[in-house]
């Protein structure tokens, strides 16, 4: 299957057209269908089975030559004319080639127009209304009715100077009057004629020939109807010399010539334009009412094709009328595998009757019917049959194999000399192999994703498994077809840039294989989309090992990364050889869309990371590209939504780690927008920072996303030591959600660069300020133990800097609680508990313990609540009197037991564990508590007891190793 060196050397381009020159067995392929062809009698149904691209169309063409003067080949391309009617173009194209073949020979199909137009069916109708154009129309019908009736009567007038032989030519002149009806008629007529045949040429298309034939007969309907013109005024004059005397005798020939002309011109007029204009009698009929008016052509097309029997009928006389019994025809229908599955089932059901049928048989034995396709390509529904039902159609199969290995390889390399393409014949050959290899990678795990919708949840919860094996596929090699070599040169020479087909810019096999690559993908049908490219070649694939993308998964697994020609930015190269740009700038062409994404919301991803950390080596003008970037952005949001800079410090954070020089191209247009909106002068501008940080800076924290108010505040951080603007001290001091922040700086305090020293207080107006306490104490509570708050200066600092705890403070946070026990009120009393060790509260612990011992509740509802109650008191609040009214109400508990015994097994448990825990550290115990200590000693046991009094930190009063010898001694004791 060459490509000749008149065809490479014109054009760097290689048609995709047969040949009957042979590099793949194709010759022996078409000499074996020929000789059966030959010694067989009767025609049958074949089918040329192969691979899309293989050659089946080279082995039809080397059939036609091997045939020459044995039989015809016809051959009809149904991609070609997918839209027409099958039967009609079918038989159209079938009569235009039995003409063409005639042609040759110098024969000719007789009335070949007239049978074209019978396939086709055309049939005009013209519908006219009658309709005066103009007055002139009342005119003309006024001169007929006046000569119809006057010139009768002058004629009865003088009938017996008539009888007593008057000259001819004064007969002739009488007679003249009655030229006008004629006249008028022609007139009408021959603009008719005319309006006819100036449509019909707009709407026809005629070859040179057919023209140049309507050409003469206009020109010769245009003559007569001069000469009749002429004619006319000629009668006119003899009747007007005549009655005035001017002449006295005329020849009788000339006269009688003039009749003669003047009324065989129309007539030849008739004669000329019948066959031209099929309406022509319908105008010459109007004519007497003098009233041609306007009309409208409807043209209305049914052909003979319309059913199957009909089109046997047209089939089988076409074959009667051009082929003698003793001359063998080949039918191909050819491109079969390139139409839809719904057309295949629609052509072959037109072609199953002539194709089977024994009338069309008995007219004509000798045809044969060829169907070139690849089996994969015929998509036939199973409801209609599928495959099975179309391959019925055939007696005899031929197949054309796939090339070997190295003949693609040796085919390859020719029409690479041809083309002088100097590249490597490795490096391409790879780029083919790895392209087609993908295409049966992906369609594997596209197969297998199918498979899994459609498994049960027992098989889904092993997908992980499963995909770790559906990409290990074997390596198969399949070579690429001849079509698939031209395609793919074809794409290469489409792809590759000028400087290196002209050897004037410096490349390497890296440049080549990045091309080489893109056109093998584009020749397997891939990279359609910009989509489809990100999708093979950029997203990564977590279930990867590599976390690569399912391009970079599929070089890994089949060893073609080892490859040195294989650049380690080949997804950028090929993304810019897609978009037309230098690779160099891919990188920030595929992602500068997702970050200005990422910097234009407020909240925050490891992506932006990720994009700035990954850039290639290869990426030229980096900061350049990252400072406009951030410069859309600032024009875009920034500027209008100025606090969304705050949720975009954590960026220019990580952009400071990792390209500290981009980071300076960009601070500073972000930071002036900062500075125009918020200034460290709080006593000149207290009230717009306030709606500031109340209106636009709050909203940021109000997002529902992961860690959101601890990356705002990294966010604050940052800006605050870069900016120097003091954000932190006024979000802590303005944000309606400033607990929460102090929540955040507790609790992450050592993954954040804060500057403990420089923190205010800002929680000191109980009023506002003592919801944002109470929670932060509950936090204390629930999170820290007495002695981690100790030995953590960095909380104990943040607690002291930020918090104001009083008197006033407790008692406005206490009433939210409203004198009911719950967990959250056990762990604000906790944390308060704990905070008032701190040396800066040491003043106000004395009143904060008289104001909890003045709203001491002494009974509960829940007893599992109130025991847990008096032992947070007890534990984290040094006061004699609190201690003293535990103690009473323990005395309580002993004397309403019998309601506690009502709570469950467990819940009693505990209850007795608790309370337990205090008898044995307190040497002031009541020793008349009877019932509790009974029910203690039976429920519990010392294990229990250890550990309450861990939560509780009561082990503080003696060594946990001692508790169980205290729990026994007070066991006998009592």
């Amino acid at each position: 299957m060459l490509i000749s060196n008149e065809q490479v050397t014109k054009s760097r381009f290689i048609p995709d057209e047969p040949t009957t020159e042979d590099r793949f067995v194709h010759d022996k392929i078409a000499e074996k269908i020929a000789e059966f062809i030959l010694n067989t009698s009767n025609g049958v149904s074949i089918a040329l089975k192969g691979k899309w691209g293989s050659g089946k169309s080279s082995v039809i063409e080397m059939l036609k030559q091997k045939g020459e003067g044995k039989y015809e080949v016809f051959i009809f391309d149904v991609w070609a004319e997918l839209g027409h009617d099958f039967r009609q173009v079918f038989l159209l194209r079938f009569l235009d080639w039995i003409n063409n073949e005639k042609t040759k020979k110098k024969e000719k199909i007789e009335n070949f127009e007239d049978k074209r137009n019978q396939i086709l069916g055309k049939h005009r109708t013209i519908e006219r209304q009658v309709a005066p154009k103009d007055r002139g129309a009342v005119l003309f019908l006024f001169i007929l009715v006046i000569t119809l009736t006057l010139i009768p009567s002058i004629i009865g007038a003088f009938k017996d100077l008539l009888m007593k032989e008057l000259p001819w030519h004064t007969i002739f002149s009488l007679l003249a009057f009655y030229t006008i009806p004629l006249t008028i008629a022609e007139l009408f007529y021959y603009s008719t004629l005319k309006e006819l045949i100036t449509k019909q040429n707009s709407e026809e298309r005629n070859n040179k020939e057919q023209e140049k034939k309507e050409s003469k007969k206009t020109s010769l309907i245009n003559f007569l109807h001069c000469l009749f013109i002429l004619e006319y005024l000629a009668w006119v004059a003899i009747a007007i010399l005549w009655f005035t005397n001017k002449i006295s005798k005329i020849p009788c020939l000339s006269v009688f010539i003039i009749s003669v002309v003047y009324i065989a011109t129309p007539i030849l007029m008739l004669l000329i334009s019948r066959k031209r204009i099929d309406s022509v009698w319908s105008v010459v009929s109007l004519y007497s009412g003098l009233l041609i008016g306007d009309y409208t052509d409807n043209e209305t097309t049914s052909s003979i094709t319309s059913n199957s029997l009909d089109f046997e009928k047209e089939f089988c006389d076409l074959l009667k009328e051009n082929f003698n019994d003793d001359e063998k025809l080949i039918i191909v229908i050819d491109n079969v595998d390139r139409i839809p599955g719904e057309k295949v089932d629609e052509i072959f059901s037109a072609l199953k009757p002539f194709m089977v049928s024994d009338k069309i048989n008995e007219s004509f034995k000798n045809v044969w019917y060829i169907v070139p396709f690849d089996p994969n390509g015929i998509k036939i529904g199973e409801d209609k049959g599928g495959y099975d039902y179309f391959n019925k159609l055939f007696k005899k199969e031929f197949y054309v194999p796939e090339p070997v290995y190295g003949g693609w390889q040796s085919y390859l390399e020719e029409i690479l000399n041809k083309l002088e393409i100097n590249e490597s014949i490795h490096v391409l050959g790879i780029a083919i192999q790895i392209a087609n290899g993908f295409k049966l990678y992906y369609e594997n795990l596209e197969n297998k994703k199918n498979e899994e919708n459609h498994e049960s949840q027992k098989e889904k919860d092993k997908e992980t498994d499963t995909y770790n094996n559906k990409g290990n596929i074997e390596n198969k090699l399949l070579p690429p077809t001849p079509r698939e070599i031209k395609k793919f040169i074809n794409n290469y020479i489409t792809v590759q840039p000028s400087c290196i087909a002209e050897r004037s810019c410096e490349t390497d096999d890296t440049v080549i294989f990045s091309y080489a690559l893109f056109a093998a993908f584009k020749t397997y049908g891939m990279l359609n989309s910009s989509e489809e490219l990100k999708e093979i070649f950029i997203e990564k694939d977590a279930k990867n090992n590599n976390n690569s993308a399912l391009f970079g998964h599929f070089l890994s697994e089949k060893g073609y990364s080892a490859y040195t020609f294989i650049p380690d930015d080949l997804e950028y190269r090929i993304f810019a050889i897609y978009h037309n740009i230098d690779y160099r700038k891919a990188y920030f062409e595929l992602n500068t869309d997702e970050l200005e994404l990422i910097l234009s919301q407020p909240t925050y991803t490891k992506r932006f990371k990720e994009i700035i950390a990954n850039i290639p080596e290869s990426s030229r003008d980096v900061i350049s590209s990252i400072k406009s970037a951030f410069n859309n952005v600032i024009e875009r949001i920034y500027k209008k939504q100025p606090h969304i800079i705050i949720a975009s410090g954590i960026y220019l954070k990580e952009l400071k780690e990792i390209l500290p020089d981009a980071f300076e191209e960009v601070k500073e247009g972000i930071f002036n927008i900062l500075k125009q909106n918020f200034s460290n002068k709080k006593e000149e501008d207290d009230e717009q920072i306030e709606k500031f940080i109340s209106s636009n800076v709050d909203k940021l924290f109000e997002v529902e996303a992961d860690n959101q108010t601890l990356n705002i505040l990294k966010s604050i951080i940052f800006l605050r030591i870069e900016s120097g603007l003091d954000l932190l001290d006024s979000v802590l001091e303005l944000s309606k959600y400033r607990g929460r922040h102090i929540i955040e700086l507790i609790r992450n305090y050592e993954n954040l660069d804060l500057d403990i020293g420089s923190l205010k207080e800002h929680l000191y107006v109980p009023e506002d300020d003592a919801n944002h306490v109470s929670k932060v104490l509950q936090f204390i509570g629930e999170t820290f133990s007495r002695k981690e708050v100790k030995v953590k200066e960095k909380i104990k600092n943040i607690i002291s800097r930020t918090m104001a705890i009083d008197k006033d403070m407790t008692e406005k946070a206490l009433a939210a609680y409203q004198n009911s026990i719950d967990q959250e009120f056990l762990f604000f009393l906790k944390g308060l508990g704990i905070v008032l060790e701190f040396e800066k509260y040491s003043n106000a612990k004395d009143d904060i313990q008289k104001l909890l011992s003045s709203k001491f509740i002494n009974q509960s509802a829940n007893w599992d609540l109130f025991v847990k109650y008096l032992l947070t008191l007890y534990s984290y609040y040094d006061s004699e009197e609190i201690r003293a009214k535990v103690l009473n109400a323990l005395t309580t508990i002993n004397n309403t037991w019998n309601n506690i015994t009502t709570n469950p097994p467990e819940t009693k448990k505990k209850i007795a564990s608790a309370i337990f825990g205090i008898l044995l550290i307190d040497n002031r115990i009541p020793r008349n508590l009877n019932n509790i200590y009974n029910q203690a000693i039976t429920l519990t046991d010392g294990q229990t007891i250890l550990g309450f009094m861990k939560t509780y930190e009561l082990d503080n009063f003696y060594k946990s190793e001692k508790i169980p010898e205290i729990y026994c001694i007070k066991s006998i004791g009592f």
